[in-house]
């Protein structure tokens, strides 16, 4: 698949959003079944508020799926354009 360089654009545009997404992923709290936000954060350095904070892959997933089907939809938007 050849893509021009609009497509091309949207593709590296993409790839940088999730890196920044995966270095500063979105953290939670989790207290027994209680689940808090707790932000962003850098990937290392979680927040502390005395308490754990863990990454939430749910919701670091569904931000990624929503990057790729909006990249996705400007790839096939972009397929005709001219260069």
């Amino acid at each position: 698949m050849n893509l021009n360089s609009k497509q091309m654009k949207v593709v590296k545009a993409c790839a940088a959003i999730i890196a920044l997404m995966l270095i500063f992923p979105p953290f939670e709290y989790v207290r027994g079944r209680y689940v808090e936000s707790a932000g962003y954060s850098l990937f290392m350095s979680a927040p502390h508020d005395g308490i754990t904070a863990q990454i939430a892959i749910v919701t670091l997933l569904v931000q990624w799926v929503g990057v790729l089907i909006i990249g996705a939809l400007l790839v096939l938007v972009f397929k005709d354009a001219s260069e």
